[in-house]
């Protein structure tokens, strides 16, 4: 894909920086379009260049800026996901346990390999265990089920994460997270530097 718009306009970017774009995009094609797309929008690249020769684009520091607008374009959207899990669907057993909460800070905390594999029920309900032990496996059943329909609820769309009851598969939807988290320098509503207020809304750095 990339080989095709470089053609197109008439520019070369340089290998290191096309396989990092490759990698950024964790093979979300959509993703790798708006990297590259604004890659070259900041390179200055606004048409075909109308050279004899194709212009070289090999800017690491444009590369960085362009990461950083995606993910401006985008924090809104997963301080919404963020808020949304935090809050579950408000029943007392719920906030008390914070079992949405606490799966989507096992989520987060998962690595890449594990998010674009799956994580297994049993995974989840180890690791959400030990932050909570009064988290049963039918509490945690019971949200992971509802999972989809909260961030509905919550009009998160598309999903980020879902839930596949016969795999019992935790699944990343949105693929663009991986590079959010790893670009956006995210503070999430569980982290340490995030508190809630008495309105119950969570004030997070901007």
């Amino acid at each position: 894909m990339l080989n095709k718009g470089e053609e197109a306009l008439r520019i070369v970017i340089v290998p290191e920086i096309s396989l990092q774009m490759i990698a950024d995009a964790s093979q979300n094609v959509g993703l790798l379009q708006r990297i590259a797309e604004r890659f070259c929008f900041l390179a200055g690249i606004l048409e075909t260049v109308n050279e004899s020769i194709a212009r070289t684009l090999g800017e690491k520091n444009v590369l960085q800026e362009a990461r950083k607008a995606i993910c401006k374009e985008e924090a809104a959207r997963y301080r919404q996901f963020g808020e949304a899990l935090s809050h579950g669907f408000k029943a007392n057993e719920e906030s008390e346990l914070k079992v949405y909460r606490n799966i989507a800070k096992c989520a987060i905390e998962a690595s890449d390999e594990e998010l674009r594999n799956g994580l297994h029920y049993n995974v989840i309900y180890d690791r959400v265990s030990k932050v909570n032990t009064r988290i049963r496996r039918s509490d945690l059943t019971a949200a992971l089920q509802r999972l989809n329909r909260l961030q509905q609820d919550r009009q998160v769309s598309p999903l980020v994460l879902s839930y596949n009851d016969q795999t019992r598969e935790l699944q990343l939807v949105d693929r663009e997270l991986l590079f959010y988290r790893k670009y956006g320098a995210p503070v999430w509503p569980w982290s340490d530097e995030a508190d809630e207020n008495d309105d119950g809304q969570w004030n997070l750095p901007m």
